[in-house]
């Protein structure tokens, strides 16, 4: 027997039942409304069905037949409209797609698995990918499916594996989605996706998922030609640099062209520091992109080229910070030989000084974000409908707008009501706001690439009692001179208690302040101060130090000035400071 859950008037009643009788009763209201709708508006559109019924003869209710019927095919077209609106397509021209080759999917499927392609079908394949597959990429309706038109062509190209058929399918994209990405004439979305298959093209395919594919030799021309190609639209070359980052991640294997011509364009962009055209931020993306894949080569370059082309980025102090880390990490990344005859001391201290800068732009940016917020805080709670100032204001402070009732106790995203009584909010929700949180996870960030830099891959595994690390910038101190070893790993230690400082104590349960977060930041930022000015030569220090006291003797003759013989004495004392640098 069934559970009875539903009692109206006392009476038990099934659930199924009770269903029922809730559906009727909508049923019934909406019949109710449907029938109240003409009354409520005579004059509308409702009287031609009126006239249309079967009381009116057959020649009245012609006009209104027609009438309604020549709107339909009108609306009917309009939404084929926005697929070729002048927003999106422009001037731009697509290819003409050719749906007949619609039918020979499961015949070109079959030719991949197969791995061959038959002469008697070599056109009918070439033409499918040209004249169907390919021309889609084009039409203004299509752009949004471009990332699964890509995807659709790399899973074609595994389906074909290791064989005759993958390369035919490789050079007959290589040659036609290169032409097409060159072409002013086709969308931008088609020609950045265009590039990026290019890049991601293979001349053998993984054979397992655990195995790395070997990337096509033949599109690095193409790559390297669209990012120095000045006419060519940003998006492609966007495209090409991603594309050249994914062949130097997996290895290029011809040096002549890594040294002769991929090397010296990287480092062009990477020094590179304003574009045409280009907005700073965007330009600083694709300086950090070239020095990504300049890192993932691994190369210092011939003389040391690569080496002294990122020191010098990242010793300025005024270039962009996302620039001077990604120099940061290229820096830990290379393979530097035994005999590299670089200045170890240098770099590190450089890399120290990016640590100190970052943090203070980040304490900067911490104050601004303090100050926006009592800005906040000082708006004027009574606005132009609250003339009591109890709230209710356009900033919407104080409580609802105008025509909306707050009824009830508030409740919580979980539907409980925050008043006693209720469910309540769980104990997380009711911890207090880490308002650091944010500003700490950036720091980190950027101190992440300090620690690549100084130490490798494995930054954040180093420890003050291991000595000097293995790889990175930090390594380079084991080569004479040995007085720079304790001078790196006095950087290294602060550079780790700066990078820790990020990190609220676990036993602490209470969000960071910022004022903690600020004390503990400088604190650290005065070690690593101190640990960078030992390694710095005597006669970089001192000429600040005199620069300060000769202006003190210099304030003091000038007090006395009613008194003629104190002058006198005077400059004889200010004398000595300067006598003694």
């Amino acid at each position: 027997m069934r559970t009875l859950t539903y009692r109206p008037f006392d009476l038990m009643i099934p659930r199924s039942t009770a269903i029922l009788i809730l559906i009727l009763a909508v049923a019934v209201a909406l019949g109710g409304l449907a029938q109240a709708q003409p009354a409520a508006q005579p004059k509308t559109a409702a009287q031609p069905k009126t006239a249309a019924q079967p009381k009116t003869p057959a020649s009245p209710p012609a006009p209104p037949e027609k009438q309604p019927a020549q709107p339909a095919p009108a609306q009917a077209a309009q939404p084929a409209q926005p697929k070729q609106p002048a927003a999106v397509q422009g001037n731009y021209e697509p290819i003409l797609v050719t749906e007949d080759f619609r039918t020979k999917r499961m015949d070109i499927q079959r030719m991949l698995r197969a791995g061959n392609v038959p002469d008697d079908q070599r056109q009918t394949f070439e033409d499918y990918y040209r004249k169907y597959e390919f021309a889609r990429w084009t039409a203004p309706d299509q752009l949004n499916q471009l990332p699964a038109r890509r995807k659709d062509l790399i899973n074609a190209l595994r389906t074909a594996k290791i064989s005759p058929a993958h390369d035919d399918l490789v050079a007959l994209t290589l040659d036609f989605l290169g032409t097409m990405a060159g072409e002013p004439t086709r969308h931008p979305a088609a020609r950045f996706n265009a590039m990026m298959a290019i890049g991601e093209l293979n001349a053998e395919e993984a054979p397992r998922v655990t195995d790395n594919p070997v990337p096509l030799p033949d599109a690095l021309p193409v790559l390297l030609g669209a990012l120095t190609d000045a006419n060519q639209t940003d998006a492609v070359r966007f495209a090409a640099i991603l594309g050249l980052y994914r062949h130097a991640v997996l290895r290029i294997a011809d040096p002549q062209f890594v040294n002769n011509q991929l090397t010296p364009a990287l480092l062009t962009l990477a020094q590179t520091k304003t574009a045409a055209g280009r907005a700073p931020k965007g330009h600083a993306w694709m300086r950090a992109r070239a020095i990504d894949t300049l890192a993932a080569l691994k190369g210092v370059g011939q003389q040391n080229a690569v080496v002294k082309a990122l020191e010098a980025i990242l010793a300025d102090r005024d270039d962009d910070l996302l620039v001077r880390c990604a120099a940061a990490r290229a820096l830990g990344r290379l393979t530097y030989p035994a005999d590299h005859g670089l200045d170890a001391w240098r770099l590190n201290s450089e890399l120290g000084q990016l640590a100190s800068d970052a943090s203070l732009a980040e304490l900067a940016r911490m104050e601004e974000e303090a100050e926006q917020e009592k800005r906040k805080q000082r708006r004027p709670r009574g606005g132009m409908m609250d003339p009591m100032g109890m709230g209710y204001d356009m900033y919407g402070g104080g409580g609802p707008p105008p025509g909306e009732m707050d009824t009830g106790p508030p409740e919580d995203m979980y539907g409980g009501s925050a008043m006693p009584g209720g469910f309540g909010r769980p104990k997380e929700e009711e911890e207090k706001e880490d308002e650091t949180l944010g500003n700490r996870r950036r720091l980190k960030a950027l101190l992440d690439a300090v620690m690549v830099g100084l130490t490798g891959d494995y930054g954040r595994a180093w420890n003050a009692g291991e000595g000097l690390p293995t790889a990175g910038v930090g390594s380079l101190a084991a080569a004479p001179p040995e007085s720079d070893n304790e001078l790196v790993q006095g950087v290294l230690t602060e550079v780790v208690g700066l990078f820790n400082a990020c990190d609220k104590p676990k036993d602490e349960n209470e969000p960071l302040d910022r004022e903690t977060f600020r004390s503990k930041v400088e604190e650290q930022l005065d070690l690593l101060t101190q640990a960078l000015n030992k390694g710095r030569a005597p006669d970089a220090e001192e000429p600040a130090e005199p620069a300060a006291e000769p202006a003190e003797p210099a304030a003091k003759p000038a007090e006395p000035a009613p008194k003629p013989a104190e002058p006198a004495a005077k400059p004889a004392d200010a004398g000595q400071p300067a006598g003694n640098p």
